[in-house]
């Protein structure tokens, strides 16, 4: 009787165990699954502008929080420098995990050493330029066309 108690016990918190993720279900490997994707689009990118740019020091970072709707949240950080300027422009991915995958919530970059909203930035100049602009200039849009750049074709 002993040993099949112990024999349950094992088999319960080896599957409890295993159920907390799938093995598919790493956020750090998808993370940086989208920061490999997001590095190859800006670079291909880069190159075709008009003003080429050089995309340098990609970096990801994933911190577990307290939240049970996003358990963990994300960041991709990256510097452009078109190669015309002799300056640079860092810009970060702010993503939170929710339902088994990597949600962008926010694109910003940093000017004078505080970090911005750049898809705001975006769409209030669109929104100049345009009296009434379509719906891929929009916030929800732009940061749309973002997240798309995560996924490798």
């Amino acid at each position: 009787m002993k040993k099949n108690l112990c024999l349950l016990l094992v088999v319960t918190l080896a599957f409890t165990a295993g159920c907390g993720r799938l093995k598919g279900d790493d956020p750090v490997a998808k993370l940086k699954s989208h920061a490999v994707c997001l590095e190859k689009h800006l670079r291909e990118e880069g190159s075709k502008d008009t003003d080429p740019k050089v995309i340098e020091d990609v970096s990801f970072d994933v911190r577990k929080t307290d939240s049970l709707t996003s358990p963990f949240v994300g960041t991709i950080q990256w510097v452009e420098k078109p190669k015309r300027l002799d300056s640079s422009f860092e810009f970060r991915m702010n993503l939170a995990y929710q339902e088994n995958q990597w949600i962008l919530k926010e694109v910003q970059w940093r000017v004078d050493g505080e970090w911005e909203d750049y898809i705001d930035k975006l769409a209030r100049l669109f929104s100049m330029v345009k009296e009434t602009p379509s719906a891929e200039l929009t916030n929800k849009g732009i940061l749309r066309s973002w997240s798309e750049k995560l996924v490798c074709n």
